[in-house]
């Protein structure tokens, strides 16, 4: 059966070589029926990307590659501990632009303390990076690491309200919606 989709990620496969991102593309061809192959995403560390890796997925299929942003504001970036530079990211979707159709990032909202202007903010940012997809959605208590919510309460943050969350998310769905 032909496979209609890859999403190879979660690990931050652009640490690899471009040599083995590479073989592992023909790999995936000599074990795979890829005739058929609309979606092929890789995932990225903003920071480990180059021209010859970006070549390398490019020659093996890869039509989007989408990476985690997760917040334009430095406190959540430093609660969410993101070491990539927004210059690196803008850096590295303009590279990503020049070999994908689609370039993607994810971001979260409704963080602990998070302000409607702050949410407000990263969405203007996140329309700017001009890519053609963005993920965007509520960060999930539930699941959140003990870690970040221990980072939470050392600064006093409270956790946002069902109705609090859910009007960023109609704000975000009209926002999105008037911006094209």
């Amino acid at each position: 059966i032909p496979i209609r989709a890859i999403f190879f990620g979660g690990g931050t496969p652009t640490t690899l070589t471009a040599g083995q991102i590479t073989r592992i593309g023909q790999a995936m061809r000599d074990h795979f029926d890829l005739s058929e192959l609309p979606e092929f995403t890789f995932e990225a560390e903003v920071k480990s990307v180059t021209e010859e890796k970006c070549a390398a997925m490019r020659d093996i299929g890869v039509n989007k590659v989408r990476f985690g942003l997760q917040s334009f504001d430095p406190l959540y970036r430093e609660l969410f501990n993101i070491t990539a530079t927004i210059e690196q990211e803008y850096a590295a979707v303009e590279l990503f632009k020049r070999y994908f159709e689609y370039t993607s990032f994810d971001m979260i909202y409704g963080m602990h303390g998070q302000t409607f202007e702050q949410f407000s903010r990263d969405i203007e940012y996140a329309t700017s990076m001009g890519t053609r997809t963005m993920e965007l959605y509520p960060i999930s208590n539930v699941v959140t690491q003990a870690p970040l919510h221990h980072s939470y309460a050392a600064r006093g943050l409270e956790p946002l309200s069902f109705i609090d969350k859910m009007a960023m998310t109609i704000y975000l769905n009209q926002y999105m919606r008037a911006s094209g």
